[in-house]
C-alpha cells in the first residue's frame, strides 16, 4: 500500500506559475515549518514527514477551518492506486461524460442519440469499476479468511437523484463479493467535502486495511474501494449544435467538475470529434488554448500535445490543439489515423482504413495531492471504440503504471493498434462486440513529457 499527502486538496491549492496564492507562507507563519518541506508536502513530493510536522499541519488545519478535529489526520492522507481500474474506483465521484449527436427526422423527435460504440465502452467501464476488471473475488481480509461458500450477501441499499446514483453497485453488494461487511458509518467517507476519500476511516485513520495501531489492528477484511457518487453528463458533439453552444456546454460541464471538492474522477468517452470535454482535458494537461487549430505550425516539434488526430474527410472537423489535418508543415500526415511522437522527436502513424487496420487511444492524468483524475479514451472510428472496450476489459494492465510521473501528477496516454480481417457484412460487425483482436499496445515514452512540462512554481 502506498499513501499520498492530501495537503493541497484540503486547502484548495493549485499550482499556477502565474500566481501566488499566499497559502504557503500562511502555512509557514502559522507552523514555522520550512518553507522548501511545506511545498514539497504540497506536492506530495516530500520523502517523508516528522510526526512533529504533522501534529503542527493537523492544528493549522483546525485553527483555519479546513477540517474538524475528528477528521485528522485521516484527512491528510490518501491511498494511491495500485493498478489501473482503481485510478476510478478509488473516488468518492466518477463522472462518466459522453458526447450526443442529434438527428433531424421526425420520427425521433427528441433528437439527441448517443452511437452504440460509446454505449459498449461506458458498459466496460462500469463493469471495470465495479469489479475492478474482475479481481474483487480474489480480495480477501487483512489477516481473515474467505467468506464460506454460500454465504447469503447482505442487502444493498440504493437511491437515485438527478442525474446521479449513489455508488453504483452498492458498497454493501461488493463488500458481500469479498465475505466483508459493508462500513457501518458511511458518513466518515463522505464527511463534508474536506472527509477523507474512501478507504479512511475519521478518527480511526484507516486506510484500506491500516490502522494507528498497526496493519489489521482490530480490522477484518479489505475494503473494496468503489465511488460513492456516479453522475453521467451529456454534451454536444460536434456538428449537432452551433460549435458555440456546444463549447459552451462542455466549458459548464468541465467547470463544473473542477468545482468539486470530493475525490474525484472524471472519463471523458471519445475524441474531440465526438467529444468536446476531451479538448479541455487535453488542454488543461498540456498546458494550451482549447478549441485552436495548430495546423499552421511550420515543425511537428511546436506541437504542444504528443498525440495528434488526422481526421477523415468526412469526420467534422473542430479547431483542436490535438486534431487537425495537418500535423505541420515540415511533416506528411496525408493520411488519416492517431500519429503520436517518439522519444527521438520522429512522428509515427497508426491508420484506420477499410483494409482492418484501425486505432484507439488511451490518456489520463492523475494528481493525487488535490485527489482529482482526468482520462480520455476512445477509438479513432466506432469500430475501434468497440474493440477499445474489450481491450480494457482483457488488458487493463498495460496501461498500467503510468508513463510518465513528475510534479505531482501521473501521466499515462498510449496507442492501441489494431489489424483485422475487413467483414463481409459490415452491418453485422456493427453489433458485435466479442470481437477478440490481439492489439498492440504503445505506451508514448517519458521523453515526450518531459519536453513539454514544467516544473509548476510554488
Amino acid at each position: 500500500m502506498r499513501l499520498s499527502l492530501r495537503l493541497a486538496k484540503l486547502v484548495h491549492y493549485t499550482p499556477d506559475k502565474n500566481k501566488r496564492p499566499g497559502i504557503i507562507k500562511a502555512i509557514v507563519d502559522a507552523t514555522g515549518l520550512d518553507r522548501h518541506l511545506v511545498s514539497n508536502l504540497l506536492r506530495n513530493v516530500a520523502r517523508g514527514i516528522p510526526l512533529d510536522a504533522l501534529s503542527r499541519l493537523c492544528e493549522f488545519l483546525v485553527d483555519h477551518g479546513y477540517c474538524s478535529p475528528d477528521q485528522l489526520p485521516g484527512a491528510l492522507f490518501g491511498v494511491e492506486a495500485e493498478q489501473f481500474w482503481e485510478l476510478l474506483a478509488r473516488r468518492q465521484r466518477l463522472e462518466l461524460c459522453v458526447g450526443v449527436r442529434s438527428a433531424e427526422q421526425p420520427e425521433w423527435p427528441e433528437r439527441a442519440w448517443v452511437v452504440a460504440s460509446d454505449a459498449v465502452l461506458v458498459g466496460e467501464l462500469l463493469n471495470g469499476v465495479s469489479t475492478l476488471g474482475g479481481t474483487t473475488q480474489l480480495r480477501v481480509g487483512i489477516g481473515g479468511d474467505r467468506p464460506a461458500v454460500g454465504t447469503k450477501p447482505p442487502a444493498a441499499d440504493s437511491k437515485s437523484g438527478s442525474g446521479e446514483t449513489s455508488g453504483g453497485r452498492g458498497g454493501d453488494e461488493l463488500a458481500a463479493e469479498s465475505g466483508e461487511s459493508a462500513s457501518p458509518d458511511a458518513a466518515s467517507d463522505n464527511a463534508g467535502d474536506a472527509g477523507a476519500p474512501s478507504g479512511f476511516q475519521a478518527g480511526g485513520f484507516q486506510a484500506g486495511g491500516f490502522q494507528a495501531g498497526g496493519v489489521g489492528a482490530g480490522a477484518s477484511a479489505t475494503r473494496i474501494p468503489h465511488p460513492e457518487h456516479m453522475r453521467q453528463s451529456l454534451v454536444w458533439s460536434p456538428g449537432a449544435e452551433p460549435s458555440e453552444t456546444a463549447i459552451e456546454r462542455a466549458r459548464q460541464v468541465y467547470d463544473d467538475f473542477g468545482k468539486s471538492r470530493q475525490e474525484k474522477a472524471l472519463v471523458c468517452l471519445g475524441s474531440m470529434k465526438s467529444n468536446p470535454v476531451a479538448e479541455l482535458v487535453m488542454a488543461a494537461a498540456f498546458d494550451c488554448q482549447p478549441f485552436q487549430s495548430q495546423d499552421g505550425l511550420a515543425r511537428a516539434a511546436e506541437r504542444a500535445c504528443p498525440l495528434f488526430l488526422r481526421y477523415r474527410d468526412r469526420d467534422p472537423h473542430p479547431d483542436s490543439c490535438w486534431g487537425g489535418t495537418r500535423l505541420a508543415a515540415d511533416v506528411e500526415t496525408s493520411a488519416p489515423g492517431i500519429y503520436y511522437e517518439q522519444a527521438d522527436g520522429t512522428w509515427a502513424h497508426c491508420g484506420s482504413d477499410e483494409s482492418g487496420q484501425d486505432v484507439a487511444f488511451v490518456f489520463y492524468v492523475n494528481c493525487e495531492p488535490q485527489g482529482w483524475m482526468e482520462m480520455v479514451v476512445g477509438g479513432f472510428s466506432g469500430r475501434a471504440t468497440r474493440l477499445l472496450a474489450k481491450t480494457l476489459a482483457s488488458r487493463a494492465e498495460h496501461f498500467w503504471p503510468p508513463t510518465f510521473s513528475a510534479f505531482g501528477k501521473q501521466f499515462g496516454a498510449y496507442v492501441v493498434k489494431y489489424s483485422l480481417p475487413r467483414e463481409s457484412d459490415h452491418r453485422q460487425d456493427l453489433l458485435r462486440t466479442d470481437v477478440h483482436i490481439d492489439p498492440t499496445i504503445i505506451p508514448l515514452d517519458a521523453a515526450v513529457f518531459q519536453r513539454r512540462l514544467k516544473q509548476e512554481e510554488s
